[in-house]
């Protein structure tokens, strides 16, 4: 039997990504400390990572499905850019494309590219 995919997301990842969010926009309206910084973003990373393996594990064959993969992919992505270093990709584009991931989560349906024309 399928898991509820909306549940799975919402127990694994929503929480890790609404945290990643907010301690990324409290590190740059704090002024981006170095020191603080890499240890926040490294710790995000792999919470994040985590997350997101943990999600398309538990979703299988669901986690190839066009929404439930952007959510998932969000995570993923995230969590690779923020391993980078916070002078690779601006914590501005990581929060964005976090976002991105608790928009669809939040949306609860399918986005408009990824419907079927047929319903």
């Amino acid at each position: 039997m399928d898991a509820d995919a909306d549940a799975v997301l919402r127990e694994l990842l929503e929480p890790v990504l609404r945290e990643a969010v907010a301690s990324l926009a409290a590190l740059a309206a704090a002024g981006d400390a170095p020191d603080i910084g890499d240890d926040i973003r490294r710790r995000q990373a792999d919470r994040l990572a985590k997350a997101a393996e943990a999600a398309q594990e538990a979703l299988g064959q669901q986690a190839r499905d066009p929404r439930v993969h952007r959510i998932i992919g969000a995570a993923a992505s995230a969590a690779m850019a923020l391993s980078l270093g916070g002078g690779v990709v601006p914590d501005a584009d990581v929060i964005a494309r976090l976002g991105e991931g608790l928009e669809q989560m939040s949306a609860g349906s399918w986005p408009p590219e990824d419907q079927d024309p047929a319903d």
